[in-house]
């Protein structure tokens, strides 16, 4: 079977250190109550959740015969993890890895990243890579963008925070897109505009369908003229929110399989993003459907927005 979904990234491996007190100072050493080294966020989040709600998708990346790659491919045997595209590009070490501390405050990452990504491959290897496929994450490369956006490929694009974020640079990209996930920071900051809604009327000027995440509060929409709020499901027992956006998109490609309408494809990324929250990292190797369909059940419903006050009133985090 063709993958539903295929989406090509770098391999990361995190190296989670929880439970940290406080973050170290220069000099210092510190101990964490907790450890973990895991496939970390990014790319495999995406296929590796999908598989296990049933959606055929499939994982792309360069892999090497380094002693970080052997890791990699271990910790994917360990997950459980087989229907992975590997490329070969001569690298020395193509695998991103990350530290993580995670205190009660705030987390804290020290990455080496090689930056050996798909730049390496030639459009024709990432064109037949995505052959038969209905959705991806935006490619860096533009030309294969609109490669596939004219084959009818839906693309997915997650916003990346930096201080100087400005809608204009996602301007000559947004149109081929269908869904564009910036959470409420980024959205502001590139909009240069505090008020949420008003962000939206900015952002429904270049992307299809407009939203913002954000975070314990839900997700904020726009369609047919109208504002929507899209509530948290506020009984996860969340303790690591790494990797939430990843499975955020999940649900979104979740819902665009099963052709749910907006809203319960924004409900099944709401809930999929909080389930991961449950867990040490980014994956749960017990997702199933019927957990998935349980939360949905009982996700609040969607209302409509009419003003900021009743939009400030509603998305207060619990």
């Amino acid at each position: 079977m063709k993958p539903f979904a295929s989406i090509f990234g770098q391999m990361n491996v995190d190296l989670i250190f929880h439970g940290v007190d406080v973050l170290p100072a220069l000099g210092t050493e510190v101990f964490a109550s907790n450890f973990a080294m895991c496939v970390g966020g990014g790319p495999i989040v995406i296929p590796y959740h999908l598989a296990k709600l049933g959606v055929p998708a499939e994982l792309g990346t360069i892999l090497e015969s380094d002693f970080e790659s052997f890791i990699a491919r271990e910790l994917l045997t360990r997950i459980n993890y087989k229907n992975i595209s590997e490329f070969s590009v001569g690298a020395k070490s193509p695998i991103v890895f990350t530290s993580v501390l995670t205190s009660k405050e705030e987390r804290s990452f020290i990455c080496f990243n090689a930056k050996v990504d798909e730049a390496a491959l030639s459009e024709q290897q990432l064109l037949d890579f995505y052959d038969g496929s209905s959705v991806t994450i935006f490619p860096h490369n533009l030309d294969v963008a609109k490669k596939l956006h004219a084959r009818g490929v839906e693309l997915i694009l997650d916003s990346s925070w930096t201080d100087d974020i400005n809608l204009d640079d996602y301007a000559e990209i947004l149109p081929y897109v269908k869904f564009f996930t910036p959470n409420s920071i980024e959205a502001r900051s590139m909009c240069d505009e505090l008020d949420l809604l008003k962000c939206l009327d900015i952002l429904e000027k270049y992307v299809e369908v407009p939203l913002i995440k954000m975070g314990f509060s839900g997700v904020v929409t726009k369609l047919d003229g109208k504002y929507f709020h899209i509530p948290p499901v506020r009984t996860f027992k969340s303790i690591d929110t790494t990797g939430a956006g990843d499975n955020f998109i999940v649900g979104i490609i979740y819902g665009m399989w099963k052709k749910y309408d907006l809203f319960k494809t924004l409900k099944c990324a709401n809930v999929l993003g909080g389930l991961s929250t449950e867990v040490l990292g980014c994956f749960r190797t017990d997702l199933t459907e019927e957990m998935l369909n349980g939360k949905l059940e009982n996700h609040p419903e969607v209302h409509q927005v009419f003003n900021q006050d009743e939009f400030m009133e509603c998305t207060k985090p619990y």
